[in-house]
């Protein structure tokens, strides 16, 4: 666009709007659902990670179209074991936030199962 100097001595008015990034998401975040972080060019979009995650911080739209990238990390699980399963030595058992570890018990004990590291 072009500004012309008008007879009356003031240049027309020229806007400059900021462009739209594309949508985007974060994984285990407030903002997980598809598409649902949107916005222009200098747009600063708060993200809080999930329970049970790490990284919350703020998505900035950039001149090129593309929101800066944050990524929610699982929070690592206390390692543990079972006693009397194929997961018994100490500490053994270990993961993030949404793992899940099958434990099988020995011959002789029931109660086989899945560990979950939970939030």
């Amino acid at each position: 666009a072009s500004a012309t100097c008008q007879a009356n001595g003031v240049f027309t008015s020229v806007t400059c709007t900021p462009d739209p990034c594309t949508p985007t998401e974060v994984a285990n975040s407030d903002l997980s659902a598809l598409d649902f972080i949107s916005g222009a060019t200098g747009d600063e979009i708060t993200v809080t990670c999930d329970s049970g995650y790490t990284g919350s911080a703020s998505a900035t739209c950039q001149a090129n179209g593309v929101f800066t990238s944050v990524t929610c990390t699982p929070d690592p699980c206390t390692p543990t074991e079972v006693a009397n399963s194929d997961l018994s030595a100490l500490d053994f058992i270990s993961g993030a936030t949404g793992d899940e570890i099958t434990v099988t018990c020995d011959s002789g004990y029931t109660g086989s199962a899945s560990a979950t590291c939970q939030a």
